[in-house]
């Protein structure tokens, strides 16, 4: 079931976040260098009082599905520097930092959270889902960062400089390079991994920038690490 729920990630962080476009959907597809270190040095911060938002609603909410495996989507409100405020299903989730927190933001090396900014959308790992504890990991996708920015699909290579992955409707090839960022969420844990860790049948979602034919990868987050052992539907 975890890894079924890895490949919702993908899909219901992309529907919540009005990034879906033909395509953009993991469900239907299951049919560097040493990445630099990002994280932000911040003291944590005492929860907002008040009584905490809920982690569950109706299964139609997606950020409550999110939520339900360890992840929280939303949309960045505030930022005080030591924390952010993020709007989740209707409220507003105060997620404290520490120096272990990962920050991860498209095009910016060795992140803060100065980077993250009101109107992005954030994805932030929160352990044992608990609004109280520091979130692991926060994953920054800008204001202005559309469809076009995501490609989600199964890598069927990792060749020098290049990833070939399929997707919905056509293959796509994907360029790599010393800043792409790479995210695994496979495990119990967000950690950073390597490009060479990126393999064959890696269930994906990549963030970057398409030029025409052209798509360079700034972040790719691994959701899965075998999409052959996902059931598909019906099934």
């Amino acid at each position: 079931m975890k890894r079924i729920g890895q490949v919702a990630i993908v899909s219901l962080l992309a529907i919540g976040f009005g990034l879906t476009a033909a395509g953009c959907a993991l469900g239907s597809q299951v049919a560097q260098a040493p990445v630099p270190t990002a994280r932000v040095t911040l003291a944590p911060v005492k929860p907002t009082p008040g009584k905490p938002p809920p982690l569950s609603k109706p299964p139609s909410t997606p950020t409550a599905d999110v939520i339900q495996l360890g992840l929280s989507g939303g949309v960045v409100v505030s930022n005080t520097g030591s924390a952010v405020g993020l709007r989740v299903a209707g409220s507003t989730l105060q997620l404290q930092t520490t120096a272990n927190t990962i920050i991860v933001v498209p095009g910016v090396k060795n992140a803060q959270l100065a980077d993250i900014h009101a109107g992005d959308r954030v994805i932030a790992n929160i352990p044992g889902n608990d609004p109280n504890t520091p979130a692991a990991l926060l994953l920054d996708i800008p204001v202005g960062y559309t469809a076009d920015n995501i490609v989600t699909g199964v890598v069927q290579a990792n060749t020098s400089g290049a990833l070939a992955v399929k997707t919905d409707t056509l293959p796509r090839r994907v360029m790599v390079n010393g800043a792409t960022f790479v995210v695994d969420l496979s495990g119990d844990r967000p950690l950073l991994a390597a490009l060479s860790e990126v393999q064959s049948n890696n269930a994906v979602m990549i963030i970057g920038q398409p030029s025409g034919d052209t798509f360079t990868a700034q972040i790719v987050v691994i959701a899965v690490k075998d999409a052959r052992n996902i059931p598909t539907p019906g099934k």
